[in-house]
C-alpha cells in the first residue's frame, strides 16, 4: 500500500501530467535520434503507457475514458437508455411481464427487451400475449420479456 510520500508524489504527477508528458515526449525524441537505428528504440506508446503506470494514476484516465464512451452510447439511443436505467434500478413494476434482470447482460444470454406501453399499443396492437414475442432491432431477433406501464418516461425516476 503506498505511503502518504507515494500519494503526494501521484497526486503531483497527476496535477502535472501533460508537462511530464510532453518532457517525456522530447526525451524519447532525443533518445531515437542517437541510435543509428531509431527502431531499436521501440514502441513510444508502449513506453509512454509504461510511464503513466509507475505514476500510477492510469485508472483515473481509464474511468474518464470509460464514462465519455458510456456517455456517447447514451447519446445514441437515449429511449433505450432511459428504459434500461430504470428498469434496472429506480423498481419499476411492469405492466406486462418483467424488468431486465442482471442475468440478462451475461454472456451467452438470450438478446431480450422490455418495450413501451406505447409501443405495445401502437405496433403491437396491445396484444395480451406481447410477452415471449420477437421482434427485430438492428436486424437480430430479440424476445420482449416486459412492457413499461402507461405514460413511462424519464420523470418517474
Amino acid at each position: 500500500m503506498p505511503n502518504i510520500g507515494e500519494w503526494a508524489r501521484r497526486l503531483w504527477y497527476f496535477l502535472n501530467r501533460r508537462r511530464f508528458e510532453r518532457e517525456l515526449e522530447r526525451e524519447m525524441a532525443s533518445h531515437r535520434a542517437q541510435l543509428e537505428d531509431p527502431r531499436r528504440f521501440g514502441s513510444a506508446l508502449r513506453l509512454r503507457e509504461q510511464a503513466a503506470d509507475v505514476w500510477g494514476w492510469t485508472w483515473i484516465d481509464n474511468l474518464i475514458h470509460d464514462i465519455r464512451y458510456g456517455a456517447r452510447q447514451l447519446r445514441q439511443a437515449p429511449a433505450f437508455a432511459a428504459i434500461a436505467i430504470l428498469t434496472l434500478t429506480l423498481g419499476v413494476s411492469m405492466a406486462r411481464g418483467r424488468a431486465l434482470t442482471a442475468d440478462d447482460d451475461r454472456p451467452g444470454a438470450a438478446p431480450v427487451a422490455v418495450i413501451s406501453n406505447a409501443m405495445w399499443q401502437r405496433l403491437l396492437g396491445a396484444a395480451p400475449d406481447v410477452v415471449g414475442r420477437e421482434i427485430t432491432v438492428d436486424g437480430a431477433p430479440v424476445t420482449i420479456v416486459g412492457v413499461t406501464p402507461p405514460r413511462f418516461h424519464a420523470s418517474h425516476a
